[in-house]
């Protein structure tokens, strides 16, 4: 008993005696090992510093490991758990379809991005291959069905062979040497374009003698012509022609609105203040007098020096309002203005009285303006703390709008 006692006690000693001989970097380099644990895809990392403090070990450090088989065996673990990631991928796809073609490039990206030895362990990748195969020819087939669908070549049908198009560029270079039927598309493209050159082409021509009412069929042939790829309008011989008729619809359109304006300019009647120096620019619509009737009109004045737009909304009726606020509904917008007491001016005349403010309009005033003269309804509610009075702005003070406005540009820029 006690001989075998001795040799057990033997054995403990030469264990421990070969423990305390290790060194403490291949004690540290085994402890690393050990920690890496139970082995999940998110281990990479600690596998990677075991694997880097192995290889950094001196040869006699080395052979004194202990935990090798468990790091070999962690690593093949986790290469086991990333091809199962992949199989799972590949699983997941049931078909090889357009709609399943996202993940199918998923799939097939995880699996070339891998390392060679956790591809050795995708047991599925045949699967993908096919799958792969089965995409490609539906892609190539599609590509074959849409231009079968081309028909007759026109303007009108130029959404089938862009289709066609489409089903074929997103192919492969050996996907594209399968499409029987290319030739039919590359015919079609070549006389769409011809065509979409020649209705360009004669779309210029029909514009004739430029005149104002040219402005419709210039601006259909510059669509047209716009709509062409490079090499397209290279070929539209007659471009110049498009560009001067631009040039002169410009020059028409110019002289027509200066027309227009002096003509507004001519239909205003004016008042000139001799001593201050001042003539004023009235519309005809202007009423004589702030009671005649509601209106929300702008007026002109001129110096020597300068020259300035007023505007002056004016309520008009048989009672007082005194009103505080005008609220200004235009097509369903509404737009605000206050005052204080004193800010407004009133009279009265027999039984009908008037109140109104006078004063330069902001920007924000002349986009309102221009906003009501092109409006279809705008009602002014003239609004007070105990009363309110409603006017609906007529065709004709619209267009009295239009005139001061246009008569002030000129008036403005002489």
């Amino acid at each position: 008993m006690r001989k075998g006692l001795t040799i057990l006690f033997t054995i403990f000693l030469c264990l421990a005696l070969c423990s305390c001989g290790k060194s403490e970097r291949a004690e540290n380099v085994d402890n690393l090992i050990l920690s890496i644990g139970e082995v999940t895809l998110k281990s990479g990392e600690k596998i990677q510093e075991a694997e880097k403090a192995v290889t950094a070990l001196e040869e006699a450090d080395y052979k004194q490991l202990d935990q090798l088989p468990v790091l070999e065996g962690a690593k093949n673990e986790y290469l086991i758990l990333q091809a199962h990631e992949i199989e799972k991928l590949i699983d997941s796809i049931k078909a090889g379809t357009i709609e399943n073609e996202k993940t199918i490039k998923k799939a097939r990206a995880a699996y070339d991005d891998s390392d060679d030895a956790v591809k050795e362990k995708v047991l599925n990748y045949s699967k993908l291959e096919k799958i792969e195969q089965d995409l490609s020819d539906l892609k190539i087939q599609n590509a074959i069905d849409a231009i079968n669908r081309i028909g007759d070549i026109s303007l009108e049908n130029e959404i089938s062979i862009n289709e066609a198009k489409k089903a074929y560029r997103i192919l492969n270079e050996a996907e594209k040497s399968q499409v029987t039927n290319y030739a039919v598309l590359s015919d079609a493209e070549k006389l769409l374009s011809d065509l979409k050159v020649q209705y360009a082409t004669d779309a210029i021509n029909n514009i004739g003698t430029v005149t104002l009412s040219s402005k419709e069929k210039i601006i259909d042939a510059q669509k047209l012509y716009s709509k062409l790829n490079t090499d397209e309008r290279v070929a539209v011989a007659n471009y110049d022609k498009l560009k001067e008729a631009r040039k002169k619809l410009d020059e028409l359109q110019k002289q027509e609105e200066d027309r227009i304006r002096q003509q507004a300019v001519a239909k205003m009647r004016t008042v000139t203040d001799k001593v201050q120096g001042i003539t004023w620019y009235y519309p005809n619509s202007f009423p004589m007098y702030i009671n005649s009737r509601s209106n929300v009109l702008p007026y002109i004045g001129k110096d020597n020096y300068s020259t300035w737009l007023r505007l002056r909304i004016n309520y008009a009726g048989s009672r007082w309002v005194f009103f505080e606020s005008v609220i200004f509904a235009v097509d369903g917008d509404n737009y605000y203005k206050t005052y204080d007491y004193f800010d407004v001016s009133r009279d009265n005349a027999g039984s009908m009285v008037g109140e109104y403010v006078d004063f330069n309009p902001t920007e924000e005033d002349i986009a309102m303006l221009k906003t009501i003269a092109d409006s279809d309804e705008t009602i002014v509610r003239f609004q007070g703390q105990d009363y309110y009075s409603d006017m609906t702005v007529s065709s004709t003070d619209k267009q009295a709008i239009k005139d001061v406005l246009a008569a002030y540009e000129v008036l403005s820029n002489p």
